[in-house]
């Protein structure tokens, strides 16, 4: 099934768009655009009857402000659409500027311009990209180049390779580490916290990672180990002395764990959901770490750590015990804790704009919620794993925004929480109706 022009359009509309409106902003990428021109097409209006509408807002408002005139234009033509109010220009018509007269008709039929080529075959590729200085015409012509013919080609071709290529070309910091007189580079996104964590693991301390789910963590820890060219092994919350010290069988032979190989051999140990563990064997963590030696089990008995080995702990809470969003938590020891230096980990936007391969308005609508659910008191997870769940998601064949949101998000959350964070919320994108239209349907479902 071959994509229509609207839809090529969608892909490209930021550029078009700040083209036409005047604003100077057709190289930010700004993909928030397209949603919004996606909003308007699923309400039934056509390409050109859009154009046309920013012709009739662009004479109203001949200078406007480049941040804020693809929103007020979009409150304008929703205003325009709930009307039923058509525009009154017709520059456009099947996709092409035209010369109008003065009452605004086209002077004559508008015919194909050959500047655009002929839509290519399935196995026909034309390598046109967008060009603001050829004007609209160069720049339709590009998008509609730019846009896979078929469903599938979509899904791996042309359209995901710009996704892709956005995600690639975001800004990443060169880091390379001289560890042990072997250099590294650190490699992929890193948290804006790494720096911190990986100085104070190369200089010796102890580092608990606090924060909330999801919020990188343990690939944080493993990132650190890569970039020192160490061994990295992890444990989730333990809660016998055995699964960290290790165990003698009925045999007499000692039954090692990743505390004790890190221990004795070097790396960095991830003990994750720290806060989970019990008191006992925090406890039992405290004597190797005051005085670098740990006690295992025979025929094993006092190892002296080994000068690689680093300590890093995870967990969702200070130690503190248990609070709202974290129920099953412990309360650590004072003297394990101050074993620690703490450093909190919170959800970085960076990371958080690769998770969402380029679509700016599931960020804006993915923090505006998670600010609404923590301002509600409304107990709720939306992490980079949410975050990129929906942006693969929303990428599946004729499924719906409030479908993505219902599989990915909002699942567990009854309707009365969905109905105040609705009303709580500020976004109005194409994420956002998704969601209010989520709403609507529960409503319906507890009727």
């Amino acid at each position: 099934m071959a994509l229509t022009v609207a839809q090529s359009l969608v892909s490209k509309f930021n550029v078009i768009n700040g083209t036409l409106l005047r604003t100077g902003d057709t190289k930010n990428g700004n993909t928030e655009n397209s949603d919004k021109m996606q909003v308007l097409l699923d309400k039934g209006m056509t390409v050109d009857t859009i154009c046309n509408y920013i012709e009739d807002w662009h004479e109203e408002n001949p200078n406007p402000v480049a941040k804020v005139a693809m929103p007020k234009f979009f409150a304008w033509a929703l205003g325009k659409e709930a009307r039923k109010e058509q525009p009154k220009h017709t520059c456009w018509v099947n996709g092409n500027k035209i010369d109008t007269n003065s009452d605004d008709t086209p002077k004559s039929t508008p015919k194909q311009d050959s500047s655009l080529p002929t839509p290519p075959k399935t196995d026909e590729k034309i390598p046109v990209t967008p060009n603001a200085e050829q004007g609209v015409t160069g720049i339709l012509t590009g998008v509609v180049n730019l846009v896979a013919d078929t469903v599938e080609e979509r899904m791996t071709g042309k359209i995901e390779k710009l996704v892709n290529d956005r995600v690639d070309k975001m800004p990443r910091r060169e880091i390379i580490v001289n560890y042990n007189g072997v250099k590294n580079e650190v490699k992929g996104l890193t948290h804006k916290k790494f720096e911190d964590v990986l100085f104070a693991v190369t200089h010796g301390l102890n580092v608990m990672l606090v924060g909330p789910a999801g919020s990188g963590k343990n690939i944080l820890c493993e990132q650190v180990a890569e970039s020192m060219g160490i061994p990295y092994r992890f444990t989730n919350a333990i809660t016998y002395e055995h699964q960290l010290m290790g165990f003698t069988d009925a045999n007499g032979v000692y039954q090692a764990t990743p505390f004790y190989d890190i221990w004795t051999n070097g790396g960095l140990f991830d003990l994750d959901e720290a806060d989970g563990s019990s008191q006992e064997v925090f406890l039992k963590l405290n004597a190797a770490l005051s005085g670098d030696t740990a006690d295992f089990p025979a025929p094993i008995g006092n190892v002296k750590r080994h000068k690689d080995c680093h300590i890093i702990a995870t967990a969702n809470t200070y130690g503190l015990g248990a609070d709202y969003d974290y129920v099953g938590r412990n309360v650590l020891d004072a003297a394990s804790l101050n074993r620690f230096i703490q450093i909190y980990i919170d959800y970085d936007p960076v990371i958080e704009e690769a998770m969402a391969n380029g679509d700016n308005d599931l960020l804006s609508f993915s923090r505006d919620f998670r600010k609404a659910c923590r301002e509600l008191g409304i107990r709720t997870i939306l992490s980079y794993r949410n975050i990129k769940n929906m942006a693969t998601m929303a990428q599946a064949p004729n499924i719906k925004k409030s479908t993505v949101l219902d599989y990915c998000l909002t699942g567990a959350l009854k309707y009365d929480d969905l109905y105040m964070i609705d009303n709580k919320r500020a976004d109005c994108g194409a994420w956002g109706a998704a969601f209010h239209s989520l709403v609507g349907e529960r409503k319906k479902m507890t009727a």
